[in-house]
């Protein structure tokens, strides 16, 4: 894995051909393909066969998290990075069920609700931005990664917080049942530290904690922090700060057990990445103004982000990428859409 944190790079025009021999040299493989033994445990089809019984897809997502999904004022669907990203695999679902006339259904979600919605079968499938984690496998699968992201804080200038060493007496504003709360929390008690933290339950809290001054610190994933800063009073005044101290990874929730509805939605994303779909899609929410709100976030794409376009997985992380999630376009038939 490449790791050049000041040596960022942005790849929006790619060949199809450059970007399948990319894909096809160095993918990675699921977990289902490792031995015979998880080769057997391939379900009886159950998400497929409930949207088949119903006519509709259920989707979970996260409101009022742009770029990835939020509902515009003027609308009644939801748009986003990830809800196009969920579109291009409904599509999928579609074909899969030579149904090309279902319902598609968006259902907002609370970040503490994302991972029982998909394990009770609220919804067919979730995607926002919610990391993939080892402790979340355990309730429920997870599609190929389609976002990098690292944790960091939002500080204001004039505090002069430049990183963890910084933290003492601070209130630090959370999202609660984050990956990122759980990440903050974990370097707190180790570290023994004197810190408040204000758990809130939205983005828009998030910002409120600041604009308000009931915290003086966010610590959420990068591109969120991005995208806070754009409602913050005096927004040139507020920086991204802190040392990554780790990368996670942005994927569809699945639901566990059901290996032919993953390998339907994989092939929907290998799909997406092996036309240069995705690098379309990036420009589209990060390097022009947001539809319906006409704000830029400016956001170049990173070497995190550029490789895993080019090699998809669906890894924790990108430091987890190992055998067992090797050769993924060959794991999902690759090409035989």
């Amino acid at each position: 894995m490449i790791r050049d944190d000041k040596n960022i790079r942005h790849i929006s025009k790619i060949s199809p051909l450059v970007l399948v021999s990319l894909l096809l040299f160095g993918c990675e493989r699921s977990s289902f393909e490792q031995s015979g033994e998880q080769k057997s445990t391939i379900s009886n089809n159950l998400t497929l066969d409930k949207i088949r019984s119903s006519q509709t897809i259920v989707i979970g997502y996260r409101d009022m998290q742009p770029p990835f999904s939020y509902m515009p004022k003027s609308g009644n669907q939801p748009i986003g990075y990830s809800i196009d990203i969920a579109n291009h695999i409904v599509n999928g679902i579609k074909k899969a069920t030579n149904n090309p006339n279902l319902n598609v259904v968006y259902k907002p979600l609370k970040a503490s609700e994302r991972i029982s919605a998909v394990q009770t079968g609220e919804v067919n499938f979730e995607c926002s931005t919610t990391t993939n984690t080892v402790a979340r496998q355990q309730k429920v699968a997870f599609s190929i990664g389609f976002f990098v992201v690292t944790p960091r804080f939002l500080a204001h200038k004039n505090t002069h917080f430049q990183d963890y060493k910084d933290l003492k007496n601070q209130t630090i504003a959370v999202i609660e049942n984050s990956s990122s709360e759980s990440s903050l929390q974990n370097y707190i008690t180790v570290n023994q530290l004197a810190v408040k933290t204000l758990r809130v339950a939205s983005s828009k809290q998030l910002e409120d904690a600041l604009n308000t001054g009931k915290a003086q610190l966010i610590f959420s994933d990068d591109v969120l922090l991005a995208s806070n800063r754009l409602n913050l009073k005096n927004q040139q005044d507020w920086q991204i700060v802190g040392e990554p101290k780790s990368y996670e990874i942005y994927a569809c929730t699945l639901p566990k057990n059901d290996a032919n509805f993953k390998r339907i939605v994989d092939n929907s994303l290998l799909d997406l990445y092996s036309t240069g779909g995705i690098y379309q899609l990036y420009d589209k929410w990060f390097k022009n103004p947001m539809p319906k709100l006409d704000v830029n976030l400016n956001y170049t794409l990173s070497l995190e982000n550029a490789e895993l376009f080019a090699k998809p997985h669906d890894a924790s992380s990108p430091d987890s990428v190992t055998q067992a999630t090797q050769d993924i376009s060959k794991a999902f038939n690759m090409g035989n859409h």
